[in-house]
């Protein structure tokens, strides 16, 4: 049974907030409040090797004393109220004049629907699903080590401010990591993948494990590749890695500071004419859905790449009042970014893009991915969890991993997406933004590999 505060438990904790903030002299205040109950399994050797159950109740007060705004936020401690909003007053009035706060919404707005999609599963299912993890991936001998953990999360959040605004929502996800090692004579192959969704099935666990495993079997015996373009396959974990990069050129924040790439280019077919990503926070089964921001705006579904055009940018209130345009409730924290991507599948499954190929390569994932310069979107990195030869439309061997140096203009001219949909979270920035994507395996016209790696 899950153990979380109720949404009147969560109300009472923001006015008590709300009304401590405006005895201390706050002239306006708004309060986020949310209880979590985390259940952490990891996974190793063939058995269950730690199981932690974790349940928080956390807050964020933000509160504005003239043009001052102070940021308080933490482990709720309800006996300590007086003091942690007592801390967020010292910071306010110790902060210098804050002339860009937009202030806080002052109607109630009416928000989407989003249907609860709270499901509940016992610690029993939750060791079956690490059960088919490791049974599936021990395709054959050479499988030597499978790994990982499984996040069950249920949570419920509560947004309330001084003019009475209230938004509310509840939910659960499920997310983990399957890594999987092989060895053969003297060689040692290891290929991982993240799975994340809101219900188990989403996670497809079994063809995962299988999948992973089979491409830790093929990465034995890696070979060598020259440094240059190649035509190439991007696997579902590659493309949502790029797609934190695609976030941050499509932020309001990184307009402001002249870094966006698409600045001056909204309306511009910049891409393949296939290539269309939707913010889908209105989705119940998306793991990042949502029907309001951290500001308390609400949230709608939004295509900003619309068949290769640049169509919108991600704003919240603050940078939304600083550009003299209308927020569309994309703050996460103190920035803006779509953080639900959905790309739109194509008609081709996986194995129909590999075999289109007459010379190129299979990424599984990238990482240590970073922008050389924003303003042309040029972004380097490195190939990971398996890189593999595709000749005649076979993949014929596993490679060397290889550093990346590409802008997103040569990229994605060409692309082809696959019909293969499936939800991954970002494994860096998930946790920070919770950036999650459904998101399909993508076929690259042109791929260019800047300096070979060691391994």
């Amino acid at each position: 049974m899950v153990d979380i505060k109720t949404f009147d438990e969560l109300a009472e904790i923001a006015k008590e907030l709300l009304s401590e903030s405006k005895a201390q002299g706050a002239d306006a205040a708004q309060v986020a409040v949310y209880s979590n109950e985390n259940i952490a399994t990891r996974y190793g050797e063939k058995h269950i090797t730690q199981n932690t159950l974790r349940n928080t109740t956390e807050f964020q007060l933000q509160l504005q004393i003239g043009n001052k705004v102070g940021n308080y936020g933490g482990t709720m401690h309800e006996d300590r109220i007086k003091e942690m909003v007592n801390d967020a007053i010292t910071l306010a009035r110790f902060s210098p004049d804050d002339p860009e706060f937009p202030g806080f919404i002052q109607k109630q707005p009416d928000y989407p629907d989003l249907p609860s999609r709270m499901v509940e599963y016992t610690p029993m299912e939750i060791s079956d699903q690490v059960k088919l993890a490791i049974e599936n991936a021990e395709i054959n001998s050479d499988i030597v080590s499978v790994a990982g953990n499984l996040n069950y999360n249920t949570g419920r959040f509560v947004l309330m401010n001084s003019y009475d605004v209230m938004a509310r929502r509840e939910g659960s996800t499920v997310s983990g990591i399957i890594n999987v090692a092989a060895s053969k004579g003297t060689g040692e192959s290891r290929s991982s993948s993240s799975v994340a969704g809101v219900k188990f099935e989403d996670l497809q666990i079994e063809k995962t494990a299988q999948t992973v495993a089979d491409r830790a079997y093929r990465g034995l015996n890696q070979g060598e590749i020259d440094v240059g373009g190649y035509e190439t396959i991007f696997g579902h974990e590659a493309t949502m890695e790029l797609m934190f990069h695609m976030g941050l050129a499509t932020s309001s924040s990184m307009l402001i500071n002249y870094q966006s790439p698409f600045k001056d280019k909204l309306g511009e077919k910049l891409f393949d004419k296939r290539f269309t990503i939707t913010d889908a926070v209105s989705d119940p089964d998306h793991y990042a859905s949502q029907n309001f921001d951290r500001d308390g705006e609400p949230s709608y579904d939004i295509t900003y790449i619309e068949e290769g055009v640049v169509k919108e940018f991600a704003y919240n209130r603050r940078n939304a009042k600083k550009l003299g345009v209308e927020t569309n409730g994309r703050a996460v924290g103190g920035f803006a970014m779509f953080r639900s991507p959905s790309i739109r599948p194509g008609n081709k499954s996986e194995e129909e893009l590999i075999a289109s190929v007459d010379d190129g390569v299979y990424i599984t994932s990238l990482w240590y991915c970073n922008f050389v310069h924003m303003p042309d979107s040029t972004i380097t990195g490195l190939t990971r969890d398996g890189l593999f030869r595709i000749k005649n439309g076979e993949i014929v061997g596993s490679l060397k991993n290889m550093r990346f140096t590409d802008s997103m203009y040569s990229m994605y001219k060409e692309v082809e997406p696959a019909n293969d949909v499936i939800q991954k979270l970002h494994g860096t920035y998930g946790s920070i933004f919770g950036l999650a994507g459904k998101i399909p395996t993508l076929r690259l016209g042109n791929f260019n590999f800047s300096s070979k790696g060691k391994h």
